[in-house]
C-alpha cells in the first residue's frame, strides 16, 4: 500500500491511495477502505472551512447528538481537531485518543434545570469544579438572571479564593437569539463590571457562513464557537466522493491497464499504475499535481508536456519545467508488513496547518470562486487514456 500521508491536501483525479494485493483482498477491502477515507477526508475537510471563517476564535466540535452513529461521533470529534478544533464535546474521544483530542464543553440546560434555582446550578457547578467554571446562561432568561447569576458567580469564587485567580467564571455560553447581538451586549457588561476576562461562548446551529457573517459584518464580540450538526454531517455536502476502481492487472513482470469507461471521455477512470507528483514554486506553494506512470520520472529543470485532467479546458496541454518536486504517494505496506511510523493526531494536525498556511496558494481557500489547483497528466498517461477510450468505445 503506497498512500498520500493522513492529512495530505489532496484534489479531485488524482490517487490517494494506491493498493497492490490478490484479487480477493482487494476486493474485501473496497468498502471499509472508502467508508473510513471518505468519511475523515469530509468532516476534517470541513472542520478547516469553519475553522478558517472563525480565524483566530477558537472552534469547539459539538456534533455527538446529530452524529450519523456512534463511530461517526467518535471519529468525527477526531477528524475535527485535525482540521483545526481546539477541543470537543465527546468525552469518549479523548480517552481514544488523547492529546489534542481535548474534551471542552460548558454544562447542559439539563443541569440548569435540575436545581431550583439557576444560581443553585451556577454554585454546584463552581462547587465541584472551581478551576473550570463555563456556564450556560441562556436556560431562563439571559439577561434576566444568567448574566445577573454569573456576576454574582464570579464575585463569590473571588471571595472564596482570594489568592488564586485562576477560580473564577472562565466563559459563558449562549445558544439562542441573535448571537452577534448578545455578544456585544455581554461583552460591554462584562467589561464595565470589571471582568474582561469572563469569554463568550456561541452555538446554535452555526455555519462558516454564520460566523464569518457575525464577525465581519456583525462585530460580534464571540470568543469562540460551538459547531454541531453543519460540522459532524458537513450538511452542505454532507458526501465526499471518493471511489475505488480497478485500474491495472500484473501480468508476469508488467502491468495490464484498466480502465472503468464512460460515456465521456473528461469523466472515465485514468488507467494504468500510477504515482502523483506535487510540483512548488519559488515561495514554496503547490501549483500544479501530476499524474505519472510508476515507472516514469519526473525530473527538476527538464521540460515535460503535460496534458489537464479536464479535458474541456482550453488549455489542454502545455510545457512546465519543474523547480521542486515531490512524490505524493509514499509506502506504508510492502510485502504485508508496515513500514513507515505512525504519527500522532498532534503532528499530523500541525502538518494540515503547514499545508494550508504556508504550501497552499490562499486563493485556493476562498468559500467562493476559489482558484481551481492544476491536476495534469504526463503524455505517456494522457495517451494510454485516450487509446484505451477509443478502443472500449470502438472508435478508431
Amino acid at each position: 500500500m503506497y498512500a498520500m500521508p493522513e492529512g495530505t491536501v489532496a484534489y479531485p483525479n488524482e490517487q490517494l491511495v494506491r493498493i497492490k494485493c490478490d484479487t480477493i483482498g482487494a476486493i474485501l477491502i473496497e468498502t471499509y477502505l472508502l467508508q473510513t477515507m471518505n468519511f475523515n477526508s469530509l468532516i476534517t475537510t470541513k472542520s478547516t472551512k469553519i475553522v478558517r471563517a472563525a480565524e483566530n476564535s477558537g472552534v469547539m466540535e459539538f456534533g455527538g447528538r446529530r452524529a450519523q452513529g456512534a463511530s461517526a461521533s467518535l471519529f468525527g470529534a477526531r477528524a475535527a481537531i485535525l482540521g483545526g478544533c481546539v477541543g470537543t464535546a465527546n468525552c469518549l474521544a479523548e480517552i481514544a485518543f488523547g492529546e489534542p483530542v481535548t474534551a471542552l464543553g460548558t454544562i447542559a440546560h439539563a443541569w440548569v434545570e435540575l436545581f431550583p434555582t439557576e444560581w443553585e446550578s451556577f454554585k454546584a457547578l463552581a462547587d465541584l469544579y472551581p478551576d473550570n467554571v463555563s456556564i450556560l446562561i441562556d436556560t431562563y432568561s439571559i439577561f434576566g438572571s444568567g448574566v445577573p447569576n454569573t456576576l454574582k458567580l464570579d464575585d463569590y469564587l473571588i471571595e472564596k479564593y482570594p489568592n488564586d485567580s485562576n477560580k473564577c467564571v472562565k466563559s459563558v455560553r449562549i445558544d439562542s437569539g441573535d448571537l452577534a447581538y448578545e455578544s456585544k451586549k455581554l461583552r460591554k457588561i462584562f467589561d464595565e463590571a470589571g471582568k474582561p476576562y469572563i469569554k463568550i461562548v456561541a452555538s446554535n446551529g452555526l455555519t462558516e457562513d454564520t460566523i464569518r457573517s457575525m464577525r465581519e459584518e456583525e462585530g460580534s464580540k464571540i470568543d469562540s464557537y460551538g459547531v454541531g450538526e453543519n460540522l459532524i454531517t458537513a450538511s452542505d455536502c454532507p458526501v465526499f466522493g471518493g471511489v475505488y476502481k480497478l485500474v491495472a492487472v500484473e501480468k508476469g513482470d508488467s502491468w495490464e491497464p484498466k480502465m472503468k469507461c464512460s460515456n465521456s471521455l473528461e469523466k472515465a477512470i485514468i488507467p494504468g499504475y500510477k504515482m502523483v507528483y506535487r510540483l512548488y514554486d519559488e515561495e514554496g506553494r503547490g501549483y500544479l499535481d501530476l499524474i505519472a506512470m510508476e515507472d516514469e520520472i519526473i525530473e527538476v529543470g527538464k521540460p515535460i508536456k503535460v496534458y489537464t485532467t479536464d479535458l474541456t479546458d482550453t488549455k489542454k496541454e502545455y510545457t512546465i519545467t519543474p523547480k521542486v518536486v515531490k512524490p505524493l504517494l509514499v509506502p506504508y505496506i510492502v510485502d504485508g508488513t508496515l513500514v513507515r511510523n505512525m504519527p500522532t493526531v498532534t503532528q499530523i494536525k500541525n502538518y494540515i496547518k503547514n499545508q494550508l498556511e504556508n504550501e497552499v496558494w490562499p486563493e485556493e481557500l476562498r468559500s467562493y470562486n476559489p482558484h481551481r489547483h492544476y491536476v495534469d497528466m504526463t503524455q505517456k498517461v494522457y495517451n494510454l487514456r485516450t487509446k484505451m477510450y477509443k478502443e472500449l468505445h470502438g472508435q478508431d
